[in-house]
């Protein structure tokens, strides 16, 4: 018959703490990963539609085309709306190429 020590003893019970805490966490980054699907699912599609747009800028013009015939703007309403369009899209572009860069992610775990 084998006997354990308190050591083993102790041992044992300590790992199934541990196992029991890593049961628990796993369970709460499962839920904090629910909450971020569909937050994480938007910005996707944003950055999806921002490299669209640098591959393919007649889009943005087509785009910008389509909302003077829509509103009937005047010549220098859309300058300025164009403008604005034109600083959005330089940012969101460098903004996109940024976070897409690689090496720019911290290395995994």
């Amino acid at each position: 018959m084998v006997t354990m020590n308190s050591q083993e003893l102790a041992l044992m019970q300590k790992r199934d703490e541990l196992l029991a805490r890593i049961g628990s966490q796993r369970t709460q980054v499962a839920a904090i990963g629910r909450q971020w699907r569909a937050p994480l699912e938007v910005a996707d599609k944003g950055i999806a539609v921002i490299r669209f747009l640098r591959a393919n800028p007649v889009w943005l013009v087509a785009g910008s085309a389509a909302v003077f015939l829509v509103r009937r703007r005047s010549l220098i309403g859309m300058a300025q709306a164009g403008w604005r369009l034109w600083k959005i899209y330089r940012s969101a572009g460098s903004w996109a190429a940024t976070i897409t860069r690689p090496g720019n992610h911290p290395p995994a775990a």
